[in-house]
């Protein structure tokens, strides 16, 4: 991975993560080049995307096939009474990108299983991370 430079405004926007011996602008430099795929926008979802985009994760994938309802809101506090009806990737979407126009929240409408049976060319993230990420649902995937 090449050594990126933070902007100006990127310091600024970072600067207690910066300021962190663990982290430091290499750390964060390193999380604005990551890719993150989360399964599901709901209770444990939502406050998930808030936080990953706020600590300026690069890609955030999440896939989810539900929409947000009236019932959601007490717990799912990234949406509002105007998105009810919209599918919550979408609302997530539009939510993270107010929270950091930084960070990239590509949205996949679809459930799991439709996700696990795309061609890997569209998967959402390489068949190597994400087996990281789900060993035990894709231990049997045969991309490359």
């Amino acid at each position: 991975m090449d050594q990126m430079q933070l902007t100006d405004h990127q310091l600024d926007r970072y600067a207690r993560h910066i300021v962190l011996r663990d982290i430091g602008g290499p750390g964060q430099a390193k999380l604005l080049q990551s890719h993150v795929l989360l399964i599901g926008a709901g209770g444990i979802g939502c406050p998930a995307i808030q936080y990953l985009a706020a600590a300026g994760i690069g890609t955030i994938s999440v896939i989810d096939d539900d929409v947000v309802s009236l019932s959601n809101l007490q717990r799912q506090v990234l949406y509002g009474e105007a998105e009810i009806g919209q599918p919550k990737v979408e609302a997530a979407e539009a939510a993270a990108s107010k929270l950091n126009p930084g960070s990239d929240l590509t949205p996949f409408r679809r459930g799991l299983v439709s996700i696990l049976q795309l061609p890997c060319s569209m998967a959402p993230m390489s068949s190597s991370t994400a087996a990281i990420i789900l060993p035990l649902v894709l231990s049997s995937t045969t991309c490359a």
